[in-house]
């Protein structure tokens, strides 16, 4: 008996590589597409009685456009791939893709991309690609704004100066005139100190008598 594994692992024996041998014109790159991969993989996999079917597929479509403002339809999935033995035993793996279509084609475009990223994967194909850890790229976040500066809490420093006495609530009310406090407030507290040299008491103050 031939298991799911073992007929996989002499697919991975007969198929070694397969090159980048396509040339993207527009953006000036190579790659390798579905038809090259299935070629490669395909006749393998049919003589050691091995069959790959998506079972699954999570799919998802938004709306996007290109720097020129171009609208694009941006498509995700996320496929099960299942793999059958020739016994009928199976294992199942899943990978992601996505693309990017001006039309009708970007569902077809991502499924091609998952299916040969699946292959390429299950059997350890090696790919020419650069490694991942040949670039480092570091996050670049938005400055954050300083905090607003607060202004003096007035209420609070005008009750605390009242309570401390005349000479230390005229000496706040100075101080809140070269940092200009609120005219209403200093009117205010010049009219106490008023009061309190007519003999009145300050709110805050308890006068004795000097005598």
């Amino acid at each position: 008996m031939t298991t799911v594994h073992q007929a996989l692992a002499a697919v991975m024996a007969e198929v070694r590589e397969v090159r980048k041998g396509e040339r993207n014109k527009q953006q000036g790159f190579n790659f390798r597409g579905i038809d090259a991969v299935v070629n490669a993989v395909g006749p393998a996999l049919r003589k050691h009685g091995v069959v790959i079917a998506p079972t699954k597929t999570e799919h998802h479509i938004a709306s996007k456009n290109t720097a020129k403002g171009t609208p694009m339809n941006f498509v995700t999935v996320t496929v099960d791939y299942t793999v059958f033995g020739p016994e009928g035993d199976h294992f199942t793996g899943q990978v992601s893709a996505e693309s990017f279509d001006a039309g009708d084609k970007g569902t077809a475009k991502a499924m091609s991309v998952a299916y040969r990223t699946f292959l390429l994967q299950a059997l350890c194909l090696p790919t020419d690609d650069p490694d991942p850890d040949l670039d480092t790229y570091q996050e670049q976040r938005p400055a954050q704004s300083q905090p607003r500066q607060e202004g003096p809490n007035w209420a609070e420093h005008y009750q605390a100066a009242l309570a401390k006495g005349p000479e230390n609530f005229a000496a706040f009310l100075q101080w809140a005139k070269k940092q200009g406090g609120p005219a209403e407030m200093i009117q205010a507290g010049e009219q106490q100190l008023a009061k309190h040299k007519g003999g009145q008491a300050v709110e805050g103050e308890v006068l004795t008598d000097a005598n």
